[in-house]
């Protein structure tokens, strides 16, 4: 069994909705693709932003432990005391 095709002709404003709508699917689809670059690019920043954090999270726990290894020869060296780093003298404390 063979179907009739019948052409019906739109009207103008007809059209005019079903393009203007067509218009603003594409316009959302456009806009939700930049907004996931955007949302990428700020994952990527933070992804380095932390990568960098943990390196110098690590760096201070090294330099920390370096500070807590000098501490500990300059005590056995000289003993309980202050620095004076701008004059270069360390001063003993004297037991009372």
């Amino acid at each position: 069994m063979k179907v009739m095709s019948e052409q019906i002709k739109m009207t103008d404003g007809e059209l005019k909705e079903v393009r203007k709508l067509q218009d603003e699917y594409q316009k959302n689809i456009f806009q939700l693709g930049q907004n996931t670059l955007r949302k990428l690019e700020a994952e990527e920043a933070l992804k380095f932003t932390q990568d960098g954090e943990t390196k110098l999270y690590e760096e201070f726990k090294k330099l920390r432990q370096s500070e807590d290894g000098l501490i500990q020869t300059l005590l056995k060296k000289y003993g309980e005391g202050s620095l004076d780093l701008k004059a270069g003298v360390f001063t003993a404390d004297i037991p009372k």
